[in-house]
């Protein structure tokens, strides 16, 4: 589910300006799509994000018009940063 999130926002790894709730609002139909082609249902996606959240990796913004949304925290993107950087082969690491 972060990953989803940090794809569709790529600008977060250079600019993370997670305050602003718009960032995700607007994006947040392309999230909806990416997870529903995942077949991940919109009860399972409420549930992911608050077990993220439990874990510090996500954050639950403030409920729009689209209904409720989680959000990347600092950390969740740390953690995706070093789980790229492990998937990364070691003569691109270098």
């Amino acid at each position: 589910m972060i990953e989803i999130r940090a794809k569709i926002h790529l600008g977060f790894k250079n600019d993370p300006n997670l305050r602003d709730p718009n960032n995700f609002t607007q994006h947040n139909d392309n999230f909806k799509y990416r997870a529903d082609k995942l077949n991940i249902h919109p009860d399972d996606r409420l549930a992911l994000g608050a077990r993220l959240s439990g874990f510090g990796l996500a954050f639950e913004g403030v409920p729009q018009m689209e209904g409720h949304f989680f959000r990347p925290t600092r950390r969740g993107l740390y953690l995706l940063s070093l789980l790229e950087a492990a998937e990364t082969p070691k003569q691109q690491q270098d």
